[in-house]
């Protein structure tokens, strides 16, 4: 039970962590006003890293230098969906604040729909909905998107990350504890 408890801290902590980074990152861009750029793609190879390093940890402490595919691929979504709750809330956060970030987004969203030949009813309608809902949205979708991503990131990390124990120096182990 102990142990549980401890990984579920380390889980948490870890998030936090690769939540603050990006959200570190995120700022930089936000000040520098490339925020809505290729630039945040970067964030992407930033998960990978710090997934494959933070599994790494979490199979050599918890687990003894050994784990399955399976423990590292749902340890890695646990923290890319948890450090997406912190990104999500920075978003809503920025973009209550940040109202002329906002509506640029807004905008820029009603004038693609208008270019692919969305009705003016309809374009009238996402405006007052995006308007009102907006930083909720790109809360509940920044905490989607890093599920998805997730998925892609632990797949990719789980791969390197895995370890099984050699069966024969186990059987060895246990051979060696039985005849002492």
């Amino acid at each position: 039970m102990q142990n549980n408890n401890e990984r579920m801290v380390f889980v948490i902590n870890q998030s936090a962590i690769l939540g603050l980074i990006q959200v570190f990152f995120l700022l930089i861009l936000y000040f520098s006003g490339k925020l809505f750029s290729n630039w945040d793609n970067i964030s992407y190879l930033i998960s990978i890293a710090f997934v494959y390093w933070s599994s790494i940890k979490y199979r050599d402490k918890f687990f003894e230098g050994f784990i399955r595919y399976g423990k590292a691929f749902n340890y890695g979504l646990k923290i890319m969906v948890l450090s997406g709750i912190i990104i999500g809330f920075f978003y809503f956060i920025m973009l209550k604040l940040d109202s002329e970030t906002s509506q640029e987004q807004i905008y820029t969203m009603l004038e693609v729909s208008q270019q692919i030949g969305y009705p003016d009813s309809q374009l009238e309608y996402m405006e007052t909905a995006l308007l009102k809902y907006y930083p909720w949205m790109m809360f509940f979708g920044t905490v989607f998107s890093c599920f998805l991503s997730g998925l892609l990131v632990s797949l990719l990390t789980s791969i390197f990350v895995k370890r099984l124990e050699d069966p024969f120096q186990e059987a060895m182990k246990d051979l060696n504890e039985n005849q002492n």
